[in-house]
Formats: C-alpha cells, structure tokens, sequence
C-alpha cells in the first residue's frame, strides 16, 4: 500500500532509484544514491528518510548517466 501511495504521489526513494539505475549496494540498498544527495542537497536533514520528487530523481539520473558516458 505504502509504494502504491508513493507512486501515486511521484515519490521515489533512493534504494528504488538505485534498482532503476542498476547500482548494487549489497546490503545498504540505495547508498550510492544517498551519497549523491547529501552532498547535492546538504540542507536535508540528518537521519530523515529521502523522498525524492520528480525533479530530485530526475537530476540523480543525469548526474549517474553522465558519469557512465
């Protein structure tokens, strides 16, 4: 119920962007993606669960696949 809500309102979360992009974190699914965001948007606070809007998952997209170019 909790994804299909997220979805409705265009939220991803780092662990599903980071399935999306093919990252493999092993065990910390979505850490690569965190990394990213924290030095992106070092405002967010510590410790609170990232849900990125459309825009955010969209700028993490381009930031991955321009490095893989």
């Amino acid at each position: 119920m909790h994804d299909d809500l997220m979805r409705t309102h265009n939220i991803i979360t780092p662990a599903e962007l980071g399935r999306e992009l093919g990252h493999n974190d092993g065990e910390r699914p979505g850490i690569t993606v965190r990394r990213y965001l924290r030095e992106r948007y070092p405002d967010h606070p510590k410790s609170q669960r990232w849900e990125l809007t459309q825009e955010e998952a969209d700028d993490v997209r381009a930031h991955f696949r321009g490095q893989s170019s």
